[in-house]
């Protein structure tokens, strides 16, 4: 799989509030939230630090995950307070994972990565690059630690939807769209399962046996360049105290899916079809590894030669990373030197 949710933040009885001398923290809560939340499918992690907190951290541990099928951690956070490194903003939170091998105190574990806040009240994406997690660690990682960098105003953060992620366009779609839609529908008292159409040579596609239905059959029809946007590159991203990278650079693209709906009967196909109407027409959303994409409904095209069918087309609106982060160091030094003729 592409992307895999890691959960981290839903189970806040896990994590427990430390001050610096390991003592519990009086100055740092962490509760859940199940109203405020953001594709983690379950409550977020609600961090509250007054402004004596610097140094507090919420930390936690949780069963070995190998991280190395992933090129970075996805997570949401929003937050009352601004921190994006300018000037009176500093960032105030920053993420570690540790490992039976590497803890949290460990020389060697060097990974650390500082989450900005650009905008208060509002949901904010943070990528987070791990091709420089120790190998010790990224193998078995197994705590996390949230730390208060700075103390000069207290905040409220909500974190949620982490993700593991290895990005591929193609997986990720269609991953998220059976994700969505297998078992969401139920007719005659059978969950409608989603299958996806492989295609083997010239053979056409075949109706479904009975006994397999009720059923939505995804079908591949099409990727294109999305002309109409432009290439884009993120914002800065992995702060640290040894620099950031500038944003990877992305290639938008759409790719459009036949929706075949297969029952027995119409009353149940135009159930089926209500529903997904609801779900993306005129324009809906499909979440993929915790990103948010566009999906367009494309019409539909009645196929009775194949048995009680109705086929939806549907765009979805996504990206292809042809560029990956690059690192950036911070200027310690500009040295100018001024070259007088005739001297």
């Amino acid at each position: 799989m592409a992307y895999r949710p890691l959960g981290l933040f839903a189970d806040t009885a896990a994590w427990d509030a430390v001050a610096p001398d390991a003592t519990p923290s009086a100055e740092l809560s962490l509760v859940a939230d199940a109203a405020l939340t953001r594709f983690g499918g379950g409550p977020s992690l609600v961090l509250t630090a007054t402004a004596n907190a610097e140094g507090h951290r919420g930390e936690r541990t949780f069963p070995a995950e190998d991280l190395t099928d992933g090129d970075e951690l996805r997570l949401w956070i929003q937050s009352t307070r601004v921190g994006d490194g300018k000037a009176g903003r500093p960032v105030y939170l920053e993420l570690r994972l540790a490992s039976a091998a590497l803890g949290f105190d460990d020389p060697a574990n060097t990974w650390a990565r500082l989450l900005p806040v650009r905008r208060a009240g509002a949901w904010e994406l943070i990528t987070l690059s791990l091709d420089d997690l120790p190998a010790g660690l990224r193998a078995a990682a197994n705590a996390m630690r949230l730390t208060c960098v700075d103390e000069s105003l207290d905040f409220t953060c909500h974190l949620d939807a982490l993700f593991s992620v290895r990005e591929e366009m193609i997986q990720d779609v269609e991953t998220a769209l059976t994700e969505r839609l297998d078992g969401a529908f139920t007719v005659g008292g059978d969950a409608v399962s989603v299958v996806f159409y492989h295609a083997t040579g010239m053979v056409p596609p075949t109706a479904p046996a009975a006994n397999q239905r009720p059923l939505i059959r995804l079908r591949p029809l099409d990727v294109a360049p999305a002309e109409f946007l432009t290439r884009s590159n993120t914002a800065p991203r992995d702060f640290s105290g040894d620099g950031m990278r500038l944003g990877a650079r992305f290639v938008p693209y759409t790719l459009t899916y036949a929706l075949d709906l297969f029952t027995d009967q119409r009353a149940h196909t135009a159930t089926v079809f209500e529903g997904l109407l609801a779900a993306f027409a005129p324009r809906g959303v499909l979440v993929a590894g915790g990103m948010p994409l566009t999906v367009e409904w494309e019409g539909t095209t009645p196929e009775p030669l194949l048995g009680e069918r109705l086929s939806m087309h549907i765009q979805v609106l996504t990206r292809l990373r042809v560029r990956e982060a690059l690192p950036v160091v911070p200027v310690q030094e500009i040295e100018l030197a001024i070259d007088q003729p005739g001297e």
